[in-house]
């Protein structure tokens, strides 16, 4: 109330003269940003990428706003956001433990997320025929049991080179002697 003006003792001594400056803290507006990932790892269970990872990324502001003398902050907070559901996908021969990623709702400050989907491979089953094309009728089956992309532990060549020796003739193989 003194106006900035220089203050003069008035000629009243039975009173004191009383001034009041009052202040408020200053304040400036601020922002913070986040970023929550969600990574889907794809593997197959003997632990090899089976797809390159998916990730999801969601950004986040949010607005504050800073006193000045003692540095504290009044933070506006950021509204949630919903990361979108991810289908799982599917590759022939292998089942997935999980069909998909459910959508999820994160908010500034959470932890990134990880999801690891595992693809198991499927139970196989594979017979080799041995057939004699004079009389049409099947002399051998070899049946061989595993999984997708597993090595049978099996070729051809023993049992061809038996009936070689029992005077057959060999017409076709169509595993190649693999």
């Amino acid at each position: 109330n003194t106006n900035g003006n220089d203050l003069v003792f008035d000629h009243d001594d039975k009173a004191d003269q009383y001034y009041e400056v009052h202040f408020v803290h200053a304040t400036k507006n601020v922002t913070r940003t986040d970023k929550v990932n969600r990574t889907i790892h794809y593997v197959h269970s003997d632990g090899k990428t089976a797809e390159p990872d998916k990730v999801q990324v969601v950004n986040f502001t949010e607005n504050g706003v800073q006193d000045l003398v003692t540095g504290n902050i009044t933070w506006t907070p950021a509204k949630s956001q919903t990361m979108a559901s991810v289908d799982i996908p599917v590759f022939e021969g292998y089942t997935p433990d999980i069909k998909s990623v459910a959508s999820q709702t994160v908010n500034f400050g959470d932890k990134d997320l990880d999801t690891t989907v595992t693809y198991s491979a499927d139970a196989q089953q594979l017979d080799v025929a041995f057939i004699d094309d004079t009389t049409g009728k099947t002399l051998q089956t070899v049946v061989k049991k595993g999984h997708s992309d597993e090595q049978a532990g099996y070729n051809t060549k023993n049992d061809i080179n038996k009936y070689l020796g029992g005077h057959y003739k060999l017409v076709s193989d169509n595993t190649n002697g693999n």
